[in-house]
């Protein structure tokens, strides 16, 4: 990959606002970074200069390649496609921190980089970091200049008394300097701003007595009450208490150009839940609460109109890609609010989209195909394959938004400065996506249902679960240590000193299958393994069971033999793999068909001695059971 001021990759985005873009989505339009992940580089920043990560700081900026990272009164230039620092600058002022609360104070284009450092913006050269201009917040008071962000014609900022609330909105044109204009607001908190479709929203959280009087006539509206969600969340969503004080603001839409409204909307967001904030995208306005929230509220960005509503638990702010809300953990239609639906690997049924991940704060970021996260350290999810949580381990996030998915990457600045978790690697690292046909472990997001089991493959040793060529999930057994991940209720006897194993299928060649992952780990000393595929009202059911076996180790024909048993009777007598096979590492399929089962599939390897070595134990890799 070439410099980053040669430009991006085709397909590749720009994240040029502290949610990708002006109107908070949260995704960029990136078609390129999607799952699997390899690393690319790492390197500076390091800690020194990094905001502490309980601070929520600003997150980076990625435009035409060039990655832009904010510290303690520093920023840095850096070539995403190498990691080569191209500059870097004292800038006093330059630090904004609570970002989950406030905004951010950055915000790009392909020609300047734009940085409010109190009443004064400064707008750099993103290829120098040189000064090109400087604006300051309008009006006598020249109050801080807290949001911040452009259209490429013009750059919009709020003043007020400090970075979260605001008394005025205002424009500079950006091909004079001079001021736009300036709308005088009541009391805005400025994480409810975002520019869109031509026009600038917020919430005006001092709302005349006529629209107070308004919402106060106007007839409730009962929301039904959703299910609970179906997995595990990283805390406790936000409840709210019996008693709550009334909070009624009024949603604004201004003119991008003229600065004049374009209407106003007063709403009831009473138990909405912490710090309630906008998001515009496809031409629909998504109100939320930023932290934890129970309620979502979708209207037209048109005119105001309220679209749809409804009751949802979630954790942490979500994000829009496409037509799609995710947040933790459920995934909405943005114009229905309608479940988004998946298909269950096991059963083949269709259920409501859920996932989750393990311990940590912060928000998630995401492209079109990937959204990333902390699950313990840095992770993703697969967003286009429903594959499950993957993590890099070692490698920790600040507690808001330090990765962002722009320039064809996955790029993750420095952010757990200030942290004493375990988590030893503390540099700033870009990942670039991987072949598809790479290995891909993940832990595979629980919520659904076992039975009645359609497909199910059983991957032994495996480090993880994943999808092969054909779609259908290989769910590693023993189960990845997770709060979230499926839950198999087998039950397996192993020969005294044998045991699972691993090894790496870039480094273990697999002949004979389009999937050689699945050989490359299995169980020695299997002896029996029963595998729930019914429930006792469900059967019984004829069953085609597949078992994959390999030969691992160095022998010899007639030195691992055993018999195969299903439900207890002989399928198969003195197997031998390596016979079988006429190598090692090499792949061997056997099928049987029409097996009965009523609630329970056994399958036994039986040695042909009592006492048998590691040597000479049973060996497996996978089971695969289908109707």
């Amino acid at each position: 990959m070439g410099q980053g001021c040669a430009g991006p990759l085709p397909g590749a985005a720009d994240w040029t606002h502290e949610y990708a873009d002006a109107g908070n989505s949260g995704a960029s339009r990136d078609e390129l970074v999607r799952c699997p992940f390899r690393m690319l580089w790492f390197g500076r920043p390091g800690m020194a200069r990094i905001v502490d990560r309980h601070a929520a700081a600003a997150s980076p900026l990625c435009v035409n390649g060039l990655l832009f990272h904010q510290g303690i009164n520093y920023l840095w230039g850096i070539d995403a496609y190498n990691g080569c620092i191209l500059w870097e600058r004292e800038v006093p002022g330059a630090i904004r921190t609570n970002a989950c609360s406030s905004c951010s104070n950055m915000c790009a284009t392909p020609d300047s980089l734009f940085v409010a450092t109190d009443k004064t913006c400064l707008r750099l050269d993103p290829k120098t970091g040189r000064m090109l201009a400087t604006h300051d917040t309008p009006g006598p008071k020249n109050g801080v200049w807290g949001w911040i962000a452009t259209d490429g014609r013009r750059l919009f900022g709020s003043a007020g008394r400090n970075h979260s609330e605001a008394g005025d909105i205002f424009a500079v044109n950006l091909d004079t300097g001079k001021s736009a204009w300036v709308y005088r607001a009541g009391r805005v908190r400025t994480s409810t701003l975002a520019l869109a479709d031509g026009r600038v929203f917020f919430f005006d959280s001092r709302p005349t007595a006529e629209e107070i009087d308004k919402v106060h006539r106007a007839p409730k509206r009962e929301l039904k009450e959703e299910a609970r969600p179906p997995v595990p969340l990283p805390s406790q969503p936000f409840q709210p208490a019996s008693r709550i004080a009334e909070d009624i603001r009024t949603l604004v839409a201004l003119d991008a150009r003229t600065g004049h409204a374009a209407w106003r909307v007063p709403m009831d967001l009473t138990g909405m839940g912490k710090q309630v904030t906008v998001i515009c995208s496809k031409g629909v306005l998504l109100i939320f609460a930023n932290m934890d929230g129970s309620r979502f509220a979708v209207l037209s960005a048109e005119d105001g109109t309220l679209l749809w509503e409804k009751k949802a638990q979630y954790f942490r702010r979500p994000v829009v890609i496409g037509d799609t809300i995710y947040t933790l953990p459920s995934a909405f239609d943005l114009h229905t609010g309608k479940p988004r639906m998946r298909v269950n690997p096991i059963t083949g049924e269709e259920s409501p989209l859920v996932w989750s991940k393990a311990y940590g704060c912060g928000a998630v970021s995401a492209s079109r195909h990937a959204m990333l996260f902390r699950s313990g350290s840095l992770a993703y999810y697969d967003v286009t394959q429903d594959t499950g949580v993957g993590n890099f381990g070692g490698l920790k996030p600040n507690c808001w938004i330090s990765q962002i998915a722009a320039a064809g990457l996955w790029l993750a600045p420095e952010g757990s400065a200030g942290c004493t978790c375990g988590y030893p690697i503390r540099s700033t690292v870009a990942m670039r996506p991987a072949a598809p046909t790479e290995t891909a472990w993940t832990c595979y997001v629980t919520g659904i249902a076992t039975t009645p089991v359609k497909h199910l493959a059983v991957n032994f040793g495996a480090p993880g679960d994943r999808r092969d060529s054909t779609g259908r999930v290989w769910f590693a057994w023993p189960r990845p240590k997770s709060s979230f991940g499926l839950k198999l209720k087998l039950k397996t006897d192993v020969a005294k000193d044998m045991g699972y194993f691993t090894r790496n299928p870039k480094t273990t060649p697999i002949d004979a299958t389009d999937k050689p992952w699945v050989y490359c780990s299995g169980c020695r000393g299997l002896l029996k393994v029963s595998l729930p595929l019914l429930e006792k009202n469900q059967g019984p059911r004829k069953y085609t069971v597949r078992l994959h076996f390999v030969e691992p180790d160095s022998l010899h024909a007639q030195q691992r033999v055993f018999d195969i048993r299903l439900q207890g009777q002989t399928v198969l007598k003195n197997f031998d793999i390596l016979k079988t096979a006429n190598a090692p590492n090499k792949a061997v399929v056997k099928e049987f068909a029409d097996i009965e089962v009523t609630d329970r599939l056994t399958v036994e390897l039986v040695p042909r001695t009592a006492e048998s070595a590691p040597t000479q134990g049973p060996v497996i890799a996978g089971i695969e059971v289908c109707l």
